[in-house]
């Protein structure tokens, strides 16, 4: 996707800004996502917003990551090109960045193109980073185009659904500490690690997932639904969710659920 921004509000906040999206070539990928920022005395001056897209490191990548193009856009009329890259245990990282240098009330939404997506992946939420300590408010987020993402992480963020249908070929997801209620898939071919600990899933939702796992035939993986804080994912009580619990636990799985 192309993405034009008209801001005709000022830093006061005066107007309206607004997304103007077009279509672009289809090796391109998009992320859209709902950030919230709540109470200045959390949020000051000097806060910044991170998102992290990862490439494989190898001399292919390289030679397609000198033409990759990395955009964001916020609805307040902020946006910035990333063409640079750094390398982090085997992976060229980029990061889309922003130095909050006002207070920004309510919420606000940032599209994220990566062009070409093919080579990406993984992607990662940092969310925002404070002076003192890690504050994430990720409120809604959403991918497509992005068919090689092998991993997911987006912990510790207030997002209440997630579809990951359109990451067909994810290996690992990292979404624990959050408020998730569903999660959106077709299958789950390939996944291997699921962290979902402390959400608001219900039993039947964690049901599903277990027995899509299940029905993946894979060994050897792992699946986390505790509660360790203040989650209030459901205990599996039902008999399907408990067979698939046993089939996976045979199948060498380490799955732990709440009780």
């Amino acid at each position: 996707m192309q993405v034009t921004v008209n801001n005709t509000a000022a830093a006061a906040g005066g107007g309206q800004s607004s997304l103007q999206i077009q279509e672009e070539p289809t090796s391109g990928g998009q992320i859209l996502m709902g950030v919230e920022f709540i109470e200045e005395t959390l949020f000051p001056p000097g806060w910044n917003f991170n998102f992290r897209v990862y490439f494989p490191e190898s001399s292919e990548v390289l030679a397609t990551l000198n033409n990759t193009l990395i955009t964001a856009n916020f609805d307040d009329g902020f946006s910035a090109t990333y063409t640079e890259y750094t390398t982090d245990n085997s992976l060229y990282e980029f990061d889309i960045y922003r130095a909050i240098p006002t207070f920004l009330n309510g919420t606000t939404s940032v599209v994220i193109n990566v062009n070409p997506s093919t080579y990406v992946s993984k992607l990662l939420v940092a969310g925002l980073i404070g002076p003192n300590t890690n504050s994430q408010y990720i409120n809604s987020i959403s991918f497509s185009n992005f068919p090689n993402v092998t991993r997911l992480e987006l912990p510790y963020q207030p997002i209440t659904t997630l579809d990951i249908s359109t990451l067909p070929n994810l290996e690992i997801l990292y979404a624990d500490n959050t408020n998730l209620t569903s999660l959106t898939f077709t299958t789950l071919p390939n996944l291997l690690e699921i962290d979902l600990r402390d959400g608001a899933l219900s039993e039947s939702m964690i049901t599903q997932i277990l027995v899509a796992l299940d029905a993946n035939g894979l060994t050897n993986g792992y699946a986390d639904f505790v509660n360790n804080y203040s989650g209030t994912n459901a205990a599996i009580t039902n008999q399907t969710g408990l067979d698939a619990i046993d089939n996976l636990t045979a199948k060498g799985w380490a799955v732990s659920v709440a009780t």
